[in-house]
């Protein structure tokens, strides 16, 4: 027979042992817990990071756009027969864009007035990183780009009917 003080031993015994055995899982789990807390705190800022990126894009464009935009080359995929690509300085095809608001002139007369927005292209491998959408008709979509003192609009799809024009920025 054991007695009481051996039972106590044995229970006492038992209890560190699952003490132990409680502690181990309690420092695996901490140790699980803190391998998720530092993998989210690499992710987090990348992923805030690539979304800044975009949005960043877009705004810096919609920036740089504000002014006046003269016609001056296009590129087509299938031009009409006497079609010229080039435009000489003053030849008034012009757009005018202000924050939100844009106009169309087109040998110096207004032919068109509205609103627009620009949103990040989605598109691999397309050219343009924004499109613009004019009237809020998402349906056709007009991709941008500005590079230095041009702007860059890519009309229709270019390999098959587009248009690629080139506008210089007036002063």
């Amino acid at each position: 027979m054991v007695g009481k003080a051996g039972e106590a031993r044995c229970l006492l015994k038992n209890s560190l042992n699952l003490q132990r055995l409680l502690c181990f899982n309690c420092q695996g789990k901490k140790l699980r817990s803190m391998k998720k807390i530092v993998l989210l705190s690499a992710v987090f800022p990348v992923i805030f990071f690539l979304q800044a990126c975009r949005k960043n894009v877009v705004s810096v464009l919609d920036f740089r756009l504000r002014g006046n935009w003269e016609l001056r080359k296009v590129y087509s995929s299938f031009p009409p027969p006497g079609f010229k690509p080039d435009y000489a300085p003053g030849n008034g095809n012009v757009w005018k864009f202000s924050t939100s608001t844009y106009e169309r002139y087109d040998s110096n007369r207004l032919v068109k007035s509205g609103t627009y927005s620009l949103i990040k292209s989605e598109v691999q491998g397309y050219e343009a990183p924004c499109f613009i959408i004019f009237d809020n008709n998402t349906t056709f979509r007009t991709g941008l780009d500005i590079k230095s003192d041009t702007l860059v609009l890519y009309t229709g799809s270019i390999a098959a009917d587009g248009a690629i024009e080139k506008f210089v920025r007036q002063f």
